[in-house]
């Protein structure tokens, strides 16, 4: 389940994800991932509808995060780095989809 109606009411949740059964299972799972850190993000700031600009440098600190754990694993060859890479990944994709729903609300607070 991809969440607590998150993407509609449950019922819309749950008709989208039988519509989708063509989805590989480590989609669906990473999808999932990704909403539930989308429901953590929300819980702690509430909804969030900032400038555009502002969005982008939170979105641009997620993607060097997930930069940096990439540099740790592969140059210092940290094997626990490439866990906190997805996470830094999964992350990024929640702030991601939170612009393209803040840009969809159309409420973002605009530079004057």
């Amino acid at each position: 389940y991809l969440g607590d109606g998150w993407l509609g009411t449950y019922e819309e949740d749950q008709l989208l994800l039988e519509s989708e059964r063509n989805v590989p299972a480590e989609t669906t799972s990473a999808i999932a991932e990704v909403v539930a850190e989308m429901n953590r993000q929300r819980e702690l700031w509430g909804e969030q509808n900032h400038n555009p600009h502002i969005y982008m440098n939170i979105l641009f600190e997620e993607v060097g995060e997930a930069a940096q754990a990439l540099n740790e694993f592969y140059f210092k060859k940290e094997p626990k780095e490439l866990e906190h890479l997805r996470e830094e990944l999964v992350q990024t994709a929640a702030v991601a989809i939170s612009i393209v729903e803040c840009i969809d609300r159309d409420k973002w607070v605009r530079s004057k």
